[in-house]
């Protein structure tokens, strides 16, 4: 089994989704999450706030199986290797050891 996240810009969702959906991922959890450059930061400081800060991104993950979370790493990496954006999709495969 294996974790996988995928962070994007709230406008990249339905592509997030789509992808899941493509390697028939039945289940996943999605949270938005508010990113931060070093722009950001000296702009706004750590402790900025929503209201305050421009990028709204979200954070995708689910445990999976192994051939199915390669094959969605695998998807947004050719997928990122288009995006021409400063803040292409990124996502992470975490082994799961253990799951109850």
């Amino acid at each position: 089994m294996k974790l996988v996240g995928v962070m994007s810009l709230r406008e990249d969702r339905q592509k997030i989704r789509d992808i899941m959906k493509k390697h028939d991922v039945q289940i996943y959890s999605e949270t938005a999450i508010v990113g931060h450059t070093p722009a950001s930061v000296a702009k706004f400081g750590w402790f900025a706030t929503t209201d305050e800060n421009p990028s709204y991104a979200t954070l995708c993950f689910a445990i999976i199986a192994d051939e199915a979370g390669r094959a969605i790493v695998d998807e947004i990496e050719k997928l990122t290797g288009r995006d021409q954006s400063d803040h292409p999709i990124r996502a992470f495969l975490v082994p799961v050891e253990h799951m109850v």
